[in-house]
């Protein structure tokens, strides 16, 4: 069976230009299934001519999408200028510049990406922030070409390059869905840009779908780490009525006995002092040792106690500075619980921040990456209101 790790959508129109196989095979060693490559795309945005775009990529773990136009040239290119003049050639011959070609496509791409998509799966995400980057390849782009500084966009001359840029390229306002919204996402995308879903795709994608004979133990199990999850949201809800009542202890006055009632208050401070002691890792490292056990779980059950651990520490309002929780953190305390695994990207299938993100959208809460720090969670109305979440640590 062919092992699939860049998901390729073909175009579904016939007549289109289809890529050269071994840039496709190429580019299949060098972008993982994180990345969704849409081939001679054909966008029909309302209110501007049909757009031919040569490649858009997805990158489905940092939520950003690239457009690049491919140009093959019979000569070296000896100086690539930003808009409004033409390349040169090393014959000395001028070529329309290719950087226009993709300004006009990434109208086309942007009109696209801001209607019914952004509606459907990103509707918290402003329109401007919807803006594809845009590159131009040309294996004839060499060391030796001079480049002029450009205001937008990037040129690559290798497909290590372009992968690279790919792979790595950040959005201060990732475009993220959850897991369980991916094959929806992809299938909706191949409409628009008119490129086939094929059935390595499909099942990539609908990998998270309930599988057929499961073991009954191992399912009642993820059943009550999921529960555990729920109860541990639950807990939180419930700490906001409980501050309210402080008074008993003041209701009920005991004249002959006043040093008792001096004392009650002084204990209970006490222990407020020593809980605060609690550094940020301290109580992450709670959240995790209590639903990661040191017996070994199978790869299902451990996936479902690190969910029910990073919900727990979402509900820690003392986690929540405002910065946001740290994905970073939770990873570093958590990752001595999976020594047998080779990398939370291998278990969860993702890269940890996204999925951390995407866990925090699955329970319903409105979370977002912290701008400027990938690894920082922020809820933008946190559930839990008290000062002190110490009741959510067990």
């Amino acid at each position: 069976m062919e092992e699939f790790r860049l998901l390729y959508f073909p175009s579904k129109n016939t007549a289109a230009h289809v890529p050269a196989p071994v840039d496709v095979t190429r580019l299949r060693q060098l972008l993982d299934n994180d990345i969704w490559a849409f081939s001679n795309c054909r966008v029909d945005a309302p209110g501007l001519p049909v757009a031919e775009v040569d490649w858009l990529f997805y990158n489905a773990a940092k939520g950003t999408f690239i457009l690049c136009e491919w140009k093959r040239y019979p000569h070296a290119v000896s100086q690539v200028a930003d808009t409004g003049a033409p390349w040169t050639l090393g014959n000395g011959a001028s070529v329309p510049n290719p950087l226009e070609q993709v300004a006009r496509q990434l109208d086309a791409i942007r009109r696209v990406l801001r209607g019914s998509l952004r509606e459907t799966f990103f509707p918290d995400v402003g329109l401007l922030a919807v803006n594809p980057f845009q590159s131009v390849y040309s294996p004839q782009i060499g060391a030796a070409t001079v480049q002029e500084r450009l205001r937008f966009g990037k040129v690559f001359g290798s497909l290590e390059d372009l992968a690279q840029t790919v792979s790595t390229r950040f959005s201060p306002v990732p475009l993220l869905v959850p897991d369980d919204d991916r094959l929806r996402l992809a299938e909706m995308l191949a409409e628009e840009f008119r490129c086939a879903v094929s059935q390595g795709v499909t099942k990539k994608l609908g990998a998270g779908a309930p599988l057929a004979g499961v073991n009954a133990d191992r399912r009642m199990r993820e059943i009550h780490l999921e529960l555990a999850a729920l109860h541990t949201e639950l807990a939180g809800l419930l700490q906001v009525p409980a501050t309210v009542r402080p008074a008993p202890q003041v209701a009920v006055p005991i004249p002959p006995r006043p040093p008792e009632t001096e004392k009650k208050p002084a204990v209970v401070v006490q222990a407020s002092a020593t809980q605060a002691k609690l550094t940020k890792h301290q109580r992450m490292k709670r959240h995790v040792d209590r639903f990661l056990p040191s017996a070994d779980l199978t790869q299902v059950a451990k996936t479902g106690a690190l969910k029910s651990a990073w919900l727990a520490a979402l509900t820690d309002s003392d986690l929540h500075l405002k910065e946001g929780v740290s994905a970073a953190l939770f990873g570093a305390v958590a990752g001595p619980h999976f020594s047998d695994s080779s990398s939370f990207k291998q278990l969860l299938g993702t890269g940890l921040p996204a999925w951390c993100l995407a866990q925090a959208h699955e329970a319903g809460l409105k979370a977002s990456m912290q701008k400027g720090a990938s690894g920082q969670i922020r809820l933008s109305k946190p559930r839990v209101q008290a000062a002190s979440s110490d009741a959510a640590l067990g």
